[in-house]
Parts: structure tokens; C-alpha cells; sequence
């Protein structure tokens, strides 16, 4: 499995009154990745996208777990977007270096 940080992070925008940092919404554009247009997804594939947008959308905490096939998923749908800019690149990063991590299924206390 892999996890993935999804706690916003501060990012510097600039304008003509000058800058200010704003937060980076995690949860909300790794939803939009699945969901991009430049992957041109077919039907099956917009499906089975908007099920992993739909997981990461509900998912409590800022913390992801994701098996490898969702991982992957993600990953595939990441690298078709373009236009990428500076202030994404920790989000490509806390996806791209998504932490391996085992998870131990835990046995019922009543069986």
C-alpha cells in the first residue's frame, strides 16, 4: 500500500498588491487529476477514476492509503496532466514519493 500525505500546504501567490500565501487544497487536485480531460478518459475509465476521486474525497484525516492498483491509478492519471507550475510541485512530489507501508489486518477480538 502506499500513503499519501493530504494535509493542505501554503503556497505564494503573487499580485499586483503583492503576495500572500493561500493553501493548496491536496484533497481537491488529486480528485481533479482523476478527473482531467487531457487524459481523455473513455467511460469505463471515467467510472473507475471518479470512484478513487469519490475515496479520496471522503476519506477522514490527511492521511491516504491507497493499494498498489489505485496508486497507480493516481500516478497514470498525474502524468497526463500538463501545465504543471511551481506551486504543484509538492503535490506531484507527495504523490510520486508515496510512502510503501504494510498494513496488518487486525483479527477480531470475538472469533
Amino acid at each position: 500500500m502506499k500513503r499519501i500525505d493530504l494535509s493542505n500546504y501554503g503556497v505564494e501567490i503573487s499580485g499586483p498588491e503583492g503576495s500572500h500565501v493561500e493553501p493548496y487544497d491536496m484533497r481537491t487536485s488529486a480528485r481533479l487529476v482523476l478527473l482531467n480531460p487531457q487524459a481523455q478518459l473513455n467511460a469505463v475509465e471515467l467510472l473507475a477514476n471518479d470512484d478513487l476521486a469519490q475515496k479520496i474525497g471522503s476519506t477522514e484525516g490527511d492521511e491516504l492509503l491507497l493499494e498498489d492498483a489505485e496508486y497507480a491509478q493516481l500516478v497514470s492519471a498525474l502524468d497526463t496532466v500538463r501545465g504543471l507550475r511551481a506551486n504543484d510541485v509538492q503535490f506531484v512530489r507527495r504523490i510520486k514519493n508515496a510512502e510503501d507501508v504494510d498494513v496488518e489486518v487486525k483479527e477480531d477480538a470475538g472469533s
